[in-house]
């Protein structure tokens, strides 16, 4: 049951955030998202703190019951579109979207699109496939994907609010103090994911993820060399200093990859490699999930947190400032567009596009 729930958040709901929106409210609703986990963090280590752990699931249960709502929404008009469902499309993205102009405009082009790609999949399909996940706009925004979960989860952020209680209790010694550090830094996270979700209709997508994650790497350097330098006994701790230099990451690293992530996985997948890639990202996103959060202690142990941070701290930000394209306010057809070949082949005319229309509902 965990596994379908979890699943179903990481790639339905991106899904639908995405297809369902328009693109001036697409990244600030993908934004939401992703605070929603550490949400959960939040509410779940309140409520094991001042009452009994046993009431987080029955918490839990009743916010599951939103879900029902899902019986009532209209299909996704992306969905219909890649199944040459036209007619269905264009009734549920006018239900979503309204009929003003610009709807209009991105329904035709939406429509124009996937004819184009039902019609070549249609003439060639023997070596269509092969062509397909061996394109440019597969593999470019595959590795985008690839980069953006592996910086997700080595900026150390989500370990950090795993075992945020045993890093403040290390840096206090005193664990009613460590425990009121974790809500606060716990709180200092939303904060710094709603000040994103605001930025986020302001700043670009690109800035904005490349600038906090680089102030991210800088306090998580910070961080290592300050913890190193009083291993060595050069300088005396301070909890103060250190609770700051935490809080100055955790804003940081929630206003840029912490929330910008779901954006990326969301807004660069093109439609019809939306299934492969999907499965993709979430097989490395759990693996990376894993593996981190399972080998966290050996690391705290073996390298110290000093160590730690600093291994954290080699993020992939050259290469993210290389390749990361600009996805703010623009429809999905139009960042697919961004990654496809020049000699693609040219979008059908109006007449093509009724005349393909006309011939799937004879069908």
């Amino acid at each position: 049951m965990e596994g379908c729930f979890l699943s179903c958040c990481l790639t339905v709901c991106v899904i639908i955030l995405s297809e369902y929106t328009i693109p001036k409210y697409r990244g600030i609703f993908l934004c939401f998202k992703s605070s929603s986990f550490f949400w959960g963090i939040w509410i779940a280590n309140i409520i094991g703190t001042f009452f009994h752990w046993r009431n987080i699931p029955i918490l839990g249960m009743i916010v599951c019951f939103y879900s029902l709502t899902a019986f009532f929404w209209p299909e996704s008009p992306h969905w219909l579109a890649s199944k040459g469902r036209f007619e269905e499309c264009k009734a549920s993205y006018r239900w979503l979207h309204g009929c003003g102009e610009e709807s209009e405009r991105d329904l035709e082009i939406l429509i124009k699109r996937q004819t184009d790609y039902l019609n070549i999949r249609a003439e060639k399909r023997k070596s269509f496939y092969y062509s397909q996940y061996t394109s440019k706009e597969f593999y470019k925004p595959l590795f985008l994907i690839v980069l953006a979960v592996t910086q997700y989860h080595f900026s150390g952020k989500l370990v950090c609010s795993i075992y945020v209680l045993e890093i403040t209790k290390k840096i206090t010694n005193n664990e009613n103090t460590a425990y009121l550090i974790m809500l606060i830094l716990d709180g200092v996270t939303i904060l710094g994911i709603f000040i994103g979700c605001l930025l986020s209709r302001i700043l670009n997508r690109r800035t904005m993820y490349l600038s906090f994650s680089a102030i991210g790497v800088v306090f998580l350097f910070l961080t290592s060399l300050y913890l190193y330098l009083v291993k060595l006994l050069i300088v005396v701790e301070n909890n103060i200093f250190s609770i700051i230099l935490l809080t100055c990451f955790s804003i940081a690293i929630s206003c840029g990859p912490m929330i910008m992530t779901t954006s990326v996985y969301g807004e660069v997948i093109p439609l019809k490699h939306k299934t492969s890639m999907f499965l993709i990202a979430i097989l490395l996103f759990e693996t990376y999930n894993a593996i981190l959060l399972k080998n966290a202690p050996k690391l705290f142990k073996n390298l110290g947190f000093h160590g730690t941070f600093l291994m954290y701290g080699i993020v992939l930000y050259i290469v993210l400032y290389l390749y990361l394209p600009e996805t703010k306010d623009k429809t999905l057809q139009q960042i697919e567009q961004d990654f496809e070949e020049k000699s693609r082949t040219p979008t059908p005319s109006i007449d093509e596009t009724e005349l393909f229309i006309a011939k799937q509902s004879n069908k």
